[in-house]
């Protein structure tokens, strides 16, 4: 019924009936607007809605208290008018239930945490259309979240630096504005996001840059991963001066509080340029000062910095180094098993605020990881709660092509911002449907298709995502092939019936079952017959990805740019399809 689910919610004997024009009285116009549109006018004392101000509300002012009673009217009471907003797009997702009669019930809700909402990847390939974001802010709106971030590495068009994003289709200067203001309208805050330390591979590999970088050639990080230039030298004051400007060209067009200056997985630090003062000073000093610097300058800027907390940094207070106070310490991780809580208590007595960012878990997927994300977030709220974090930010990356169907994401990002308001992971996939797509049966397939392939067990993506990146022999094909059987089952079954009226939406999910089908039918040969499948099988099935390619290609460009889409499609699509027998 209700997406988030309130923290009381009493209902009551009976029903009131809902008039065939909405009247609100006692609230301000711009809530109003914002939350009815045009379904709903302005009222006085006698309204059918009657909103008032009330400091004894618990939950601060964003807690609001409804009561739905028999003498035939809504009461609210809140603080602030973000409260009775809140209330109000309670009262629409009632009304969008029970449009002829609303239950006797009353209501007493406030968030879990302050800050709640998306931090949506647009540097791996995929850069949306404005439209695209438009709905993205509009569903964390609607579901009380109040804080939009853009993980940006290249797709910015910054000034003078057009060699880095030409074919990228970047967001503007004037779309972000654009962008702000829309977020604004709605009360969620735009937050900049600009990695300034390692994920510069876009920016390195030009000769105008590469002189900024850490290493001048790529590397083996582990044994079996090679990886080109990434990070920048941290100890170079030109790459410093290089990362404030551009910090300075976006902060002003994002009028949110925060700045995240990312910073995570800088893997080549102490391997290259900075070797002798990492092995004098140690890693974590040599980053840290870094990391100081670019804060400290985005406190100068009247803004609040904040970076990446790394799994393998800050697990006990004597690894983190000095930092400025007003720093923000992001705990992030993407598993049910992640371990939020040390680094909270280690930034806690460093004296620091943190936020937890838990995982839509869409990327390495054709078909999200519901069971995982689920618990990812769980773990990420309970933690988060018992360790006093101020935010709650669900993120969606695009890593290898950024495959997954917007349905795919925008289901698992809705899942977190709900999770942010309420504090608890709960299941109730026919109410985030109804509410997200207006398709509430959708809610269940989409649950489904995120566990269909769970037989098989991989690391961080699904094994259907996990095989598409390995040639047809390789001898690592997890699973067996009974396990590689029932995925297919799993997956034809849901192909029977898609839930979806909106024609796009049940394309892409129609889609995403089918290339997962596909992955699928694939590992299932090379378990079954292996060397000895007929060439002209594997020809057939080369020849369906082409088309499974086109539809891709032709998905994309529904709710994305253009530019992303041809490296999507070699980083997967086209690496099958020429070694298609090997």
């Amino acid at each position: 019924m209700l997406f988030p689910q309130p923290v009381k919610c009493d209902i009551g004997k009976g029903k009131i009936k809902v008039p065939s024009t909405i009247t609100v009285g006692g609230a301000a116009q711009k809530s109003v607007e914002m939350v009815f549109k045009r379904k709903a006018l302005m009222g006085d004392s006698d309204s059918f809605i009657r909103c008032s101000y009330d400091s004894s509300v618990k939950g601060g002012f964003e807690g609001y208290a409804m009561d739905i009673n028999p003498k035939g009217f809504i009461s609210i009471r809140s603080s602030s008018d973000t409260g009775i907003t809140h209330a109000l797009r309670t009262v629409s997702q009632l009304l969008k239930s029970f449009p002829k009669e609303l239950p006797i019930l009353k209501i007493e809700d406030w968030p879990a945490f302050p800050e709640r909402g998306v931090m949506l990847d647009i540097s791996r390939d995929r850069v949306p259309t404005m439209n695209t974001l438009f709905q993205l802010v509009d569903k964390i709106a609607e579901l009380k979240g109040n804080h939009l971030e853009l993980y940006i590495e290249h797709t910015f068009a910054y000034k003078g630096h057009e060699t880095v994003w030409r074919d990228a289709s970047p967001i503007t200067s004037e779309e972000m504005i654009m962008l702000d203001r829309y977020c604004s309208e709605r009360g969620v805050s735009l937050c900049a996001n600009q990695n300034v330390l390692g994920h510069f591979e876009r920016w390195l590999k030009h000769p105008q840059y590469a002189a900024l970088g850490e290493m001048d050639r790529g590397h083996f990080y582990s044994m079996y991963w090679y990886i080109e230039p990434n990070t920048l030298c941290a100890t170079d004051m030109k790459a410093r001066k290089f990362v404030k400007e551009l910090l300075a060209e976006l902060m002003p067009l994002c009028s949110g509080d925060y700045v995240n200056i990312g910073c995570d997985e800088p893997w080549d630090l102490g391997k290259g340029r900075s070797k002798a003062e990492v092995e004098k000073r140690g890693r974590n000093a040599v980053y840290g000062e870094h990391v100081a610097d670019v804060a400290e300058f985005v406190v100068k800027n009247g803004k609040r910095p904040s970076f990446w907390v790394d799994p393998d940094f800050g697990n006990k207070r004597s690894e983190i180094p000095p930092l400025p106070p007003e720093l923000i310490g992001n705990v992030w991780g993407y598993d049910g098993n992640t371990d939020f809580k040390n680094r909270l208590k280690s930034l806690g007595e460093a004296g620091l605020d943190a936020w937890v960012y838990p995982g839509a878990n869409g990327w390495n997927s054709f078909t999200s990881r519901t069971n995982n994300r689920r618990k990812n977030l769980e773990l990420a709220a309970t933690e988060g709660s018992a360790n006093s974090a101020k935010g709650f930010v669900i993120t969606e990356w695009g890593d290898c092509g950024h495959n997954q169907q917007w349905p795919v994401s925008l289901f698992g990002m809705m899942d977190g911002v709900a999770v942010a308001w309420s504090g608890k992971s709960y299941t109730d996939p026919e109410a985030e449907a109804n509410h997200v797509f207006n398709e509430p049966a959708l809610g269940k397939w989409l649950y489904k298709l995120g566990e269909a392939d769970d037989c098989v067990v991989t690391g961080n993506s699904n094994c259907t995502f996990d095989v598409f990146r390995k040639p047809f022999l390789n001898p690592s094909f997890p699973g067996k092939l009974e396990d590689w059987e029932k995925c297919c089952a799993n997956f034809k079954a849901l192909l029977k019936n898609i839930p979806a009226k909106d024609p796009l939406i049940a394309r892409e999910c129609r889609f995403a079952a089918e290339l997962a089908l596909w992955n699928a039918e694939r590992a299932f040969l090379n378990k079954k017959t292996g060397a000895s499948t007929p060439h002209d099988i594997l020809h057939k099935l080369t020849l369906r990805l082409l088309d499974l390619m086109a539809e891709h290609k032709d998905l994309w460009m529904e709710r994305s740019r253009p530019g992303g889409l041809s490296d999507s499609c070699n980083q997967t699509y086209m690496q099958r399809i020429r070694m298609q027998y090997d």
